[in-house]
Protein backbone atom coordinates (compact mmCIF):
# COMPACT_ATOMS: atom_id res chain seq x y z
CA UNK A 1 0.00 0.00 0.00
CA UNK A 2 2.67 2.51 1.02
CA UNK A 3 4.89 1.39 -1.82
CA UNK A 4 2.22 2.09 -4.44
CA UNK A 5 1.60 5.53 -2.90
CA UNK A 6 5.32 6.33 -3.19
CA UNK A 7 5.35 5.25 -6.83
CA UNK A 8 2.27 7.38 -7.62
CA UNK A 9 3.74 10.36 -5.78
CA UNK A 10 7.07 9.98 -7.61
CA UNK A 11 5.32 9.81 -10.97
CA UNK A 12 3.31 12.93 -10.17
CA UNK A 13 6.44 14.84 -9.18
CA UNK A 14 8.25 13.98 -12.41
CA UNK A 15 5.32 13.88 -14.83
CA UNK A 16 3.80 17.22 -13.86
CA UNK A 17 6.67 19.38 -15.20
CA UNK A 18 6.83 17.26 -18.35
CA UNK A 19 3.12 17.75 -19.00
CA UNK A 20 3.47 21.49 -18.46
CA UNK A 21 6.46 21.62 -20.82
CA UNK A 22 4.66 19.57 -23.49
CA UNK A 23 1.52 21.69 -23.30
CA UNK A 24 3.66 24.82 -23.57
CA UNK A 25 5.36 23.51 -26.70
CA UNK A 26 2.04 22.39 -28.15
CA UNK A 27 0.80 25.97 -28.00
CA UNK A 28 3.65 27.24 -30.21
CA UNK A 29 3.68 27.49 -34.00
CA UNK A 30 4.54 24.08 -35.49
CA UNK A 31 6.11 25.85 -38.48
CA UNK A 32 8.48 27.95 -36.37
CA UNK A 33 9.31 25.07 -33.99
CA UNK A 34 10.12 22.80 -36.93
CA UNK A 35 12.30 25.38 -38.63
CA UNK A 36 14.11 26.06 -35.37
CA UNK A 37 14.72 22.39 -34.69
CA UNK A 38 16.06 21.75 -38.19
CA UNK A 39 18.24 24.85 -37.99
CA UNK A 40 19.67 23.81 -34.63
CA UNK A 41 20.68 20.37 -35.83
CA UNK A 42 22.05 21.69 -39.11
CA UNK A 43 24.36 24.14 -37.33
CA UNK A 44 25.93 21.38 -35.24
CA UNK A 45 27.96 20.37 -38.30
CA UNK A 46 29.00 23.92 -39.25
CA UNK A 47 31.89 26.13 -38.31
CA UNK A 48 30.81 28.92 -35.91
CA UNK A 49 30.91 31.74 -38.49
CA UNK A 50 28.96 29.71 -41.04
CA UNK A 51 26.44 28.73 -38.37
CA UNK A 52 25.86 32.37 -37.41
CA UNK A 53 25.34 33.35 -41.04
CA UNK A 54 22.90 30.50 -41.53
CA UNK A 55 20.98 31.28 -38.33
CA UNK A 56 20.73 34.96 -39.27
CA UNK A 57 19.16 33.95 -42.59
CA UNK A 58 16.77 31.56 -40.86
CA UNK A 59 15.79 34.24 -38.34
CA UNK A 60 14.91 36.55 -41.23
CA UNK A 61 12.83 33.81 -42.86
CA UNK A 62 10.96 32.86 -39.70
CA UNK A 63 10.40 36.51 -38.75
CA UNK A 64 8.73 37.16 -42.10
CA UNK A 65 6.29 34.24 -41.76
CA UNK A 66 2.56 34.70 -41.21
CA UNK A 67 2.84 32.65 -38.02
CA UNK A 68 5.40 35.09 -36.62
CA UNK A 69 3.11 38.04 -37.33
CA UNK A 70 0.19 36.15 -35.79
CA UNK A 71 2.21 35.39 -32.65
CA UNK A 72 3.11 39.05 -32.18
CA UNK A 73 -0.46 40.20 -32.84
CA UNK A 74 -1.86 37.62 -30.40
CA UNK A 75 0.59 38.73 -27.72
CA UNK A 76 -0.26 42.41 -28.17
CA UNK A 77 -4.00 41.69 -28.23
CA UNK A 78 -3.70 39.30 -25.24
CA UNK A 79 -5.34 36.39 -27.02
CA UNK A 80 -4.37 32.89 -28.13
CA UNK A 81 -2.69 32.69 -31.54
CA UNK A 82 -4.30 30.93 -34.51
CA UNK A 83 -1.42 29.26 -36.38
CA UNK A 84 -1.70 28.82 -40.12
CA UNK A 85 1.61 27.10 -40.87
CA UNK A 86 2.71 29.84 -43.25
Amino acid sequence: MIQSWIVRKSLAVYASPLVLRASGLASKSPLILGMGKRSFYRTLEMQPDAALDYLQTMLTITSSSEDSAEGIAAFVEKRSPHWRGR
